[in-house]
């Protein structure tokens, strides 16, 4: 897979699914592999697909409604890190705009 835009002011790279893999097994190392696995399975995916927004969305729709709290907690990192993102991309572009 392609690497995400970086926001260059930034440094800043959207989340993707091998960042948020990466989350849940700082937030649950023992059991990452088996939650990693059954949040793929309830947001539809199969791992096989290309990490695309509309995957990492699934994954972390997911995560909220996993009903553990540690695993819902993490989701709303990623959605933090996903609404800067977006919010600083969007500032990027309106000034690269008015150059």
């Amino acid at each position: 897979m392609a690497e995400p835009p970086v926001v260059a002011a930034y440094g800043l790279r959207r989340p993707d699914l091998d960042q948020i893999r990466a989350a849940v097994r700082r937030v649950s190392p023992v059991t990452a592999d088996a939650v990693w696995a059954g949040l793929l399975s309830s947001a539809g995916l199969d791992g096989a697909q290309p990490h695309g927004d509309d995957a990492v969305e699934r994954v972390v729709a997911a995560m909220k409604t996993s009903g553990d709290p540690v695993i819902a907690l993490c989701a709303r990192a990623v959605t933090i890190r996903l609404s800067s993102y977006e919010h600083l991309a969007a500032t990027a572009e309106i000034v690269r705009n008015l150059r």
